[in-house]
C-alpha cells in the first residue's frame, strides 16, 4: 500500500519486516555524505548530464534576479575582478574576430603598420592597438557597448 494514504495492518507490517531482514545495503549509512566519487564515477556522470536541459524555461523570481545581479555588479568592483573578465572576454573575442574586425585587420596589413590584437583597456578590450602611435582602433564600438550594457560614456574617456 503506498505510504500515508492507508494506514498499514500489524500483518503488512511484520509482512515487510520479514522481507528487509538481512539486508545490508546501507546500513550505517544516510547518505552520500563524506564520500567521494572516483574520477571514472565523475567522468560517467559528466558524460550522462551532457544535453540535460532540466531548467529550460525556468523563470527566476524578481527577488532572485535582483540577488544575482548584485553579486554580478559587486564582483566588478574589484581590480581582480575586472582583470579576470578582461582576460577571459580577451581570450574569447582573439578566438573569433568579427567581420568589421577581420577587415580592420586587412587594413592594418595593406599599410604595413605592426599591432595587437585585442588588448585589454581594464574594463575594455580594444580590436587594435598600435603601439608606434600610441593609438586604439575599435570596429563596430557603438553596437558593442549597447549591447553590453557598459557605461555610455564615450570609450575615449575610459581609455585615457
Amino acid at each position: 500500500m503506498p505510504t500515508g494514504i492507508y494506514p498499514r495492518t500489524k500483518e503488512t507490517r511484520a509482512k515487510m519486516s520479514a522481507r528487509m531482514m538481512g539486508n545490508q545495503i546501507a546500513v550505517g549509512k544516510r547518505n552520500f555524505l563524506g564520500c567521494k566519487h572516483s574520477s571514472e564515477t565523475r567522468a560517467g556522470i559528466s558524460a550522462a548530464m551532457q544535453g540535460k536541459q532540466q531548467t529550460l524555461g525556468y523563470k527566476h523570481t524578481e527577488e532572485t534576479r535582483a540577488n544575482m545581479s548584485a553579486a554580478q555588479k559587486a564582483r566588478m568592483q574589484t581590480e581582480e575582478g575586472k582583470a579576470i573578465l578582461a582576460r577571459a572576454t580577451q581570450a574569447a573575442c582573439a578566438a573569433k574576430p568579427t567581420k568589421l574586425e577581420k577587415a580592420l585587420y586587412r587594413m592594418l596589413d595593406a599599410f604595413g603598420w605592426e599591432y595587437d590584437t585585442e588588448v585589454a583597456f581594464v574594463p575594455y578590450i580594444v580590436d587594435a592597438y598600435i603601439p608606434g602611435l600610441h593609438s586604439a582602433l575599435e570596429a563596430g564600438w557603438a553596437k558593442t557597448r549597447q549591447s553590453s550594457g557598459l557605461p555610455s560614456m564615450s570609450k575615449g574617456k575610459w581609455l585615457r
